[in-house]
């Protein structure tokens, strides 16, 4: 009986977390909520997908959607531009730079993984390296010893503890941040819309239609002669 009510609660646990998600989400899905330009999925038009390589004159909804998580930050080119001014002012650039390296270099074809690992390591992670980043010791070690073999994956464990410092410590204070709120709002002064109402108080419609009358008529009457 205890087993079914504690299955019970990680089930109910999951469907609020699911139900929660698909909240966060709809307004972002082009087959629940309207989208302009129109929706590519039933269109022709690509316009939708072209602005989202954009990184200027973003709209308020793509900004808001970096605060979903740090990797809805890092997907969007404009985002991890944004996120790396602001830890430029924390001088902590190093930190998404690095990262950045290491899964560059899971692209790379195999001829060329050994000499960026070397690169890596010496810009990174040396005594006397030019951007220098704080790991811990058993990091560190872990890359030394894959480095002896280098592969694509040898810094994993040192880009694994970076990214979670970047998740836990400085993404949430980029949120708080005046820079990423000044950001955001002036995205939503861009995308504030004037409604435009036409005004057809000048124009004569009962003129128009009589001389329109008229003209019938007088074809009419040229055309029986």
């Amino acid at each position: 009986m205890r087993m079914m009510i504690e299955r019970t609660r990680d089930s109910g646990a999951a469907i609020d977390e699911y139900l929660g998600y698909f909240q966060q989400y709809s307004e972002y899905d082009p087959f629940l909520t309207p989208v302009e330009p129109p929706n590519p999925w039933i269109t022709d038009s690509t316009e939708y997908w072209d602005q989202e390589k954009l990184t200027e004159n973003l709209s308020a909804k793509r900004v808001r959607r970096w605060a979903f998580s740090i990797y809805e930050l890092l997907k969007d080119p404009a985002g991890k531009e944004h996120f790396i001014k602001f830890l430029g002012k924390e001088f902590s650039d190093e930190n998404l730079r690095f990262w950045d390296e290491v899964q560059t270099l899971k692209t790379l074809p195999a001829k060329d993984v050994a000499s960026r690992c070397e690169r890596i390591w010496n810009e990174y992670l040396t005594d006397d390296a030019t951007s220098t980043i704080n790991i811990d010791a058993r990091s560190l070690k872990a890359t030394k010893e894959k480095l002896l073999k280098p592969d694509r994956w040898s810094f994993d464990d040192a880009a694994g503890h970076v990214f979670h410092l970047m998740r836990s410590d400085t993404y949430s204070r980029y949120l708080r941040s005046d820079m990423y709120k000044e950001f955001l709002a002036g995205c939503k002064k861009k995308t504030t819309k004037t409604l435009f109402i036409p005004v057809f108080s000048n124009l004569n419609l009962g003129s128009s239609s009589s001389n329109t009358g008229s003209g019938q008529q007088q074809q009419a009457s040229s055309s029986n002669r």
